[in-house]
């Protein structure tokens, strides 16, 4: 099993009506990230930051996947990541050497260490440093429209 960490902006687009999802569309791509963790194909790794940021995105579960996801960040399915900001040495490389974004550090917080780890996005800044975060710290960046 892979591991990924989850950008809150994911899951606060995935939280709408199911009724709207049309296979291949963003909110379709979107909910199959969620997918993925609830049939433990994938699973998830966080840290206090991005919990606080889930909460405050989807306080309100607008549909049973979402509502499926916040039981699985509660139970021993998920890992809970101590840490939401990196060493100097991983910052440098990250944010100075890869161009990462230093406002979403919490989310390379959570994924070092796990196995395969992938982070999944929709910003087009992160899919920039793509290439460069995996040759650094060998962490996938999936890019989700």
């Amino acid at each position: 099993m892979n591991d990924c960490v989850i950008d809150a902006t994911i899951v606060c687009l995935s939280n709408q009506a199911l009724a709207n999802r049309a296979p291949g569309s963003p909110l379709d791509q979107r909910l199959r990230v969620i997918e993925l963790v609830i049939s433990a194909i994938r699973r998830v790794r966080f840290n206090a930051r991005l919990l606080s940021e889930y909460e405050r995105v989807a306080r309100k579960h607008q549909n049973d996947l979402i509502q499926l996801f916040f039981a699985i960040l509660d139970s021993p399915k998920a890992v809970r990541v101590s840490r939401n900001s990196l060493s100097r040495q991983v910052y440098a490389a990250a944010v100075g050497d890869c161009g990462w974004p230093s406002h979403d550090q919490h989310l390379i917080a959570a994924a070092l260490d796990g196995v395969n780890p992938c982070i999944c996005v929709t910003e087009s800044h992160h899919a920039v440093c793509s290439e460069l975060i995996w040759r650094r710290l060998k962490i996938q960046i999936e890019h989700i429209h």
